[in-house]
């Protein structure tokens, strides 16, 4: 597999990962240390994703896979979509009036799934 570091806070680590199947992104955290504030987050964070997967389909990342690793290493695993981007990025492309209209009734329209 191959990994590259992106980001993570002081307890965790994500990267940008590939392996036969494509890229996804993957979060680590070590289940040994700073158990409260470093694993008991990441296990939230994991049983957060389960259940808006359940209950929102299509509006977050899907979990691919999630396990603890021979060292102690927890993961979890989500698709990315790489020819994706932010509404701020897509904004400061200067796209055309429609395409703005587009954008914003597609975030009401998400925002009304959640609501």
């Amino acid at each position: 597999m191959e990994k590259t570091l992106l980001k993570g806070g002081s307890l965790s680590a994500t990267y940008r990962c590939s392996d036969s199947n494509g890229w996804f992104i993957r979060k680590e955290i070590d289940s040994t240390n700073s158990r409260e504030f470093g694993f008991e987050r990441w296990m939230s964070q994991l049983k957060i994703l389960q259940r808006y997967e359940l209950l929102f389909p299509g509006l977050f990342p899907k979990l691919r896979d999630w396990g603890v690793a021979e060292n102690g290493i927890c993961y979890m695993d989500l698709e990315a979509g790489w020819s994706t981007q932010t509404a701020f990025d897509f904004l400061m492309t200067n796209p055309s009036e429609e395409e703005v209209t587009e954008l914003f009734h597609r975030i009401v329209d998400s925002v009304a799934v959640l609501h």
